[in-house]
């Protein structure tokens, strides 16, 4: 009988204390069943922001943190729906890859395990707990790819499109072929009015219809012009910034309006562009980057999609 007494004040004690443990960290929230409690929450936020609040003392850190519970929520909601939609599809984190994406953040660091396992206490992380918020990331990161990322195809057209429309923002050192008519500098009123004269004669036969090259053959010798020259492709570096602002974005065999400029007029033709030998490189990273954006992009649809489809109670 006494022992029966003790087991029950035993039962009682243990039933009590669960009880206040449960009062204390109380439910935020429910999803599909799946309760979300505010010591995971805080847990989350203290994870998530770590670096913001390094430095902050107790009441900071908490404003802080009560400043953003909400979207913090929202993500852990999300970040919920995605690890239970990563299982329902048979994706799963092996300890290989756990292993090595903590080994990936120790070398980032330049830090030894026992260096890293101290640095992660410090910031008032338990290892273990580190560790599963490591293997989570894994697990979505995966996820991505195995429902996502795998299932992206970027054309060959989409790719020729960032390039005409990107054009000038790309690092690519372009090579031009152009024909130019050069005239020495006017002297005064009579000469500026003799290169006007003679600049609208040579528009006016290449509106006509008139080959540039005939013309360059033609003008040569005149006394104005300075030189004719039909150059070989030139790096775009190697072209002074005049010349270079004042032809690129024309077309092939397009005829640039006259450039007037401290060591004479120019005008020129545009032969032909030719982008740079490794734009096979070029092309291999804007492939990238369109399957990064279409990666993102459907992210945001795929988590939207989970969060409207869950049964989800906010208790916060």
């Amino acid at each position: 009988m006494k022992r029966t007494i003790i087991i029950l004040i035993a039962l009682m004690t243990f039933s009590t204390s669960s009880l206040a443990s449960i009062m204390l960290d109380r439910v935020v929230a429910i999803v599909d069943r799946e309760i979300i409690t505010w010591s995971e929450l805080y847990k989350a936020m203290s994870f998530d922001y770590e670096s913001e609040m390094r430095g902050m003392d107790t009441e900071e850190r908490d404003n802080f943190l009560r400043e953003r519970q909400s979207i913090s929520l929202e993500r852990l909601i999300v970040l919920k729906l995605q690890i239970a939609e990563a299982k329902k599809n048979g994706i799963n984190v092996t300890e290989q890859e756990v292993n090595a994406a903590l080994a990936n953040t120790r070398g980032q660091f330049k830090m030894s395990e026992d260096e890293f396992r101290q640095a992660v206490r410090d910031q008032g992380f338990g290892y273990d707990e580190y560790v599963d918020r490591i293997r989570e990331r894994v697990l979505i990161q995966k996820a991505v790819h195995f429902m996502i990322t795998s299932k992206i195809i970027v054309t060959e057209d989409e790719i020729d499109d960032f390039l005409r429309e990107n054009e000038g923002d790309l690092d690519m050192d372009r090579l031009y072929r152009f024909r130019q008519i050069k005239l020495l500098v006017p002297r005064g009123g009579a000469d500026l009015e003799a290169a006007e004269a003679f600049i609208g004669n040579v528009y006016n036969d290449l509106e006509s219809g008139g080959d540039f090259v005939e013309i360059m053959e033609r003008v040569k010798n005149d006394p104005m012009v300075d030189f004719v020259a039909d150059t070989d492709l030139i790096k775009e570096t190697d072209l002074r910034d005049d010349i270079t602002k004042h032809i690129r974005g024309l077309s092939d065999g397009e005829t640039a309006k006259p450039l007037y400029a401290d060591d004479g007029i120019y005008i020129i033709q545009l032969v032909k562009t030719q982008l740079p030998e490794n734009l096979e490189v070029v092309r291999d990273n804007i492939r990238k980057l369109l399957v990064n954006n279409k990666t993102e992009q459907r992210f945001k649809t795929w988590a939207r999609d989970l969060r409207q489809n869950a049964l989800i109670e906010i208790l916060l």
